[in-house]
């Protein structure tokens, strides 16, 4: 998921996108974002970014987050550490932008777990755009 998603809808135990298992996959930069919101003066936005952290470290003492934690209904949440390659990445994809770097980590995912679908959650219209082109699906936080 990119950072506005998760903080429109941080609900993550009632995502669901039909009824197969799922892993909720929380990309480094998301984070990253998150840490950079508890701080940058919008109150309302840095009160949600600190309690997404806060359950992402719960999540921890239930297990390993780079691993997966169960959550609830065949879901997990797991936290991904990975930088991309955006050198293997398409060249409409800017190493500076912090959401091409989520998408180029849905492409490594993709590529990694080529039997699992990987799903984009992104209330970004750009980004649902940009994923098309590496045939990411997309969908808006709403429509989970």
């Amino acid at each position: 998921m990119d950072t506005n998603a998760l903080l429109q809808d941080p609900a993550l135990e009632d995502w669901v996108l039909g009824d197969e298992p799922a892993t909720i996959v929380v990309p480094q930069q998301v984070v990253a974002e998150l840490d950079s919101k508890k701080v940058d003066g919008n109150e309302r936005i840095a009160r949600k970014a600190e309690s997404l952290i806060r359950r992402f470290r719960e999540y921890g003492r239930r297990g390993d987050t780079l691993s997966g934690v169960k959550l609830s209904n065949n879901r997990l949440f797991r936290e991904l550490p990975l930088t991309p390659d955006m050198s293997a990445m398409p060249e409409s994809l800017d190493p500076a932008h912090p959401d091409d770097r989520i998408l180029a980590t849905a492409v490594a995912l993709s590529a990694r777990h080529i039997s699992s679908r990987v799903v984009l959650v992104t209330r970004d219209r750009n980004l649902q755009n940009k994923a098309r082109m590496p045939a990411i699906p997309a969908v808006d936080v709403s429509e989970l």
